[in-house]
């Protein structure tokens, strides 16, 4: 069972970002070595595939693996406005005090349901249904995320079918990994 920090890192408190395995460029995909090398600008870098950040784990996790834990689909604020989007790398600047996490933004399509009372619509927001059209790439910081969440294959023939589609489920008190 995946732990949300190891418990020799659950003590230290000095530093509230701890980054684990290192990567290589090249062990990524062709798009994400692009994005990397012209977002670096020449800068030297680390890759990581996972931090911690505030007693959560973060982690480059494939997106085609259905598990029973993820730790790379996040809800973050993209223009003050909430995302969703999947981690594909942590890049570290200046010996691993600036970073910023590259996400692979999801398409929202709908929510699960919604329905009118008194002329008042009320929605459905703690699942989700989107699908992770795989071209874009963008920036984030730890500071961005909101909170992980979970997901699976979109197969319900009540929505419409989308190619990667996904339902995504939040759970604003887990504290662990999903």
């Amino acid at each position: 069972m995946r732990q949300a920090v190891p418990s020799n890192l659950s003590s230290v408190h000095r530093n509230p970002i701890r980054f684990y395995k290192k990567i290589v460029l090249s062990s990524l995909a062709p798009d994400v070595s692009n994005f990397i090398n012209n977002y670096s600008a020449q800068r030297s870098y680390t890759l990581f595939k996972t931090v911690f950040y505030k007693q959560q784990r973060l982690s480059a996790d494939r997106i085609d693996i259905f598990g029973k834990a993820h730790d790379g689909c996040l809800m973050y604020r993209r223009n003050d406005v909430p995302a969703i989007g999947f981690l594909e790398t942590i890049i570290s600047f200046n010996n691993c005090i600036e970073s910023v996490l590259v996400i692979r933004p999801v398409l929202l399509i709908s929510t699960a349901d919604s329905m009118s009372i008194n002329d008042r619509i009320f929605t459905c927001t703690n699942v989700l249904y989107g699908t992770c059209n795989g071209t874009e790439l963008e920036v984030t910081s730890l500071k961005c995320i909101i909170q992980k969440l979970a997901f699976r294959p979109g197969t319900d023939v009540s929505f419409p079918p989308v190619c990667n589609s996904m339902f995504f489920f939040q759970y604003p008190n887990l504290s662990a990994s999903t």
